[in-house]
């Protein structure tokens, strides 16, 4: 909502500027020479604003409380929009316009644009109550899973860089082998809440956000991503904003495999100019589809191949399609009543990504993995090989009970401990264990109070100190 009130307030001044422009352009008695072409003006400027003004109203009608400015201004778009096709010159363009800024200055002027005391927004998917709204329904994710063709004689990977708590990319995931019975399907997930629930149906699951995560380019064949997290970030020193759809749209490209499949979620008021252009130079089969039951969330599901080179410019019918999506809402077809042309339309490259330097690490690292990475260590694989446990039955053995402090002092005091744990993919760990001996000593006198009675108490206390290849460093002690 912030992002709107961005844009209202500069979709009112730029258009009020070259309402200016046109108007002294037109008038006689300023005698001002035309330096333009209209309609080149017209659409490389005016036409933009426009667009994005259908664009943020649509948010604006998911408000809580309206404004009646706002609630005009909606309904001067929808009854106005046709006329807007017609425009040739400047005087059709002042006229089309003046009702339209006459609303919007009413609403400056009265109002302004201070989200923060005035409005509340009905939707807010950083809290997980209010996310369950704005996800791809399981009602759509069978759908969509009727789409895609997979190939039969390769491993198919599917990553979810958002999963919160990992129940649509397990729906997602079982509708697909649904349809491809025996068909093996990995699921791999970024737990950025800590919610993940199912862990052991996926391939791999680590904790953190994207940023700092370390996940390999080009190599998955889906992305899934029934959400995005559309709070909003402002930086007040230079005035700009972060917009997380479009920096998570783009770092989720870099993951998906050329002729990959791309599948997203998010309000439709959300699918502005910078999103239009990167979606057009990147993706082809662009399909956009209103979510089910989407009566009153106007929310969209998008479907669409990754290209397998990326377009120096953007596509201009692609472009125009996304940009002019607003206007055309309500033709838009629900994902239950897709046409049959839909179906098998998005399939999978027979080839499989080169998965030779796979990586898919968190940004952090919690005891789950730590876990994992130490028992895929090729160290402890090597140490057991030179202990002679290289039978499934004795390495598949365990101590009846945990170690106790003297055994693990064995093992510390025989530096088995000390070293690098090397993952066999270039990163290291660095680790270094020792036993710290404690004495007290309690003095007392004896009975008859002629001698004095010394205690000695010896504990010993075991240290382990590990350096992770990100320069974190960790500390394991006894208690």
């Amino acid at each position: 909502m912030l992002t709107s009130m961005y844009y209202l307030k500069d979709i009112t001044e730029q258009l009020g500027r070259y309402m200016n422009m046109l108007k002294k352009a037109v008038d006689p008695s300023k005698k001002t020479k035309k330096e333009y072409v209209f309609k080149d003006y017209f659409n490389r400027n005016i036409a933009q604003k426009y667009l994005d003004l259908f664009l943020v109203s649509k948010e604006f009608e998911m408000l809580d409380r309206r404004d009646a400015d706002l609630v005009q201004l909606s309904t001067i778009l929808s009854l106005t929009d046709e006329k807007f096709k017609e425009i040739t010159n400047e005087e059709e363009c002042i006229k089309f316009f003046e009702p339209i800024l006459d609303c919007l200055q009413k609403f400056r002027d009265g109002k302004g644009y201070n989200y923060y005391n005035l409005y509340n927004i009905g939707y807010s998917v950083s809290s997980h109550r209010d996310w369950l709204r704005y996800r791809v329904e399981d009602e759509d994710i069978n759908v969509i899973a009727s789409m895609i063709e997979i190939p039969k004689n390769r491993t198919i990977r599917i990553l979810d860089p958002d999963a919160r708590d990992g129940e649509p990319l397990y729906n997602f995931i079982e509708a697909l082998k649904m349809k491809n019975p025996g068909q093996e399907i990995e699921g791999y997930a970024v737990d950025t809440k800590g919610w993940v629930q199912r862990r052991s149906y996926f391939k791999r699951v680590v904790l953190g956000e994207l940023s700092g995560s370390i996940i390999s380019h080009n190599v998955f064949d889906i992305v899934f991503m029934p959400t995005v997290d559309i709070s909003w970030e402002y930086k007040y020193s230079n005035m700009c904003i972060v917009k997380a759809e479009r920096d998570v749209l783009k770092k989720v490209t870099d993951y998906l495999a050329p002729g990959g499949v791309l599948i997203t979620s998010m309000p439709q008021g959300h699918l502005y100019r910078e999103m239009c252009i990167f979606l057009g130079r990147y993706y082809e089969d662009i399909n956009i589809f209103r979510n089910y039951n989407d009566q009153d969330k106007e929310c969209m599901t998008i479907v669409a191949h990754k290209r397998k080179e990326v377009l120096p410019a953007v596509e201009p019918t692609a472009y125009a399609s996304l940009r002019n999506m607003p206007r055309h809402w309500n033709s838009i077809h629900f994902i239950e009543n897709m046409g049959i042309d839909y179906v098998h339309s998005m399939s999978l490259p027979n080839e499989e990504p080169d998965m030779k330097r796979f990586q898919f690490r968190g940004s952090k690292l919690d005891e789950r993995e730590f876990a994992r990475i130490f028992e895929m260590s090729p160290a402890v694989m090597a140490f057991n090989k030179r202990q002679g446990m290289n039978r499934k039955k004795e390495l598949d053995k365990h101590p009846a009970t945990p170690f106790s402090v003297g055994q693990l002092g064995l093992i510390v005091t025989s530096g088995v401990a000390n070293g690098l744990i090397d993952e066999g993919n270039g990163r290291y760990h660095a680790a270094k264990s020792n036993v710290i001996k404690h004495s007290d000593s309690i003095d007392d006198l004896s009975d008859d109070g002629r001698h004095v009675e010394i205690t000695e108490k010896i504990s010993n206390r075991v240290e382990f100190n590990v350096f992770l290849a990100d320069g974190t460093a960790k500390k394991l002690c006894s208690a």
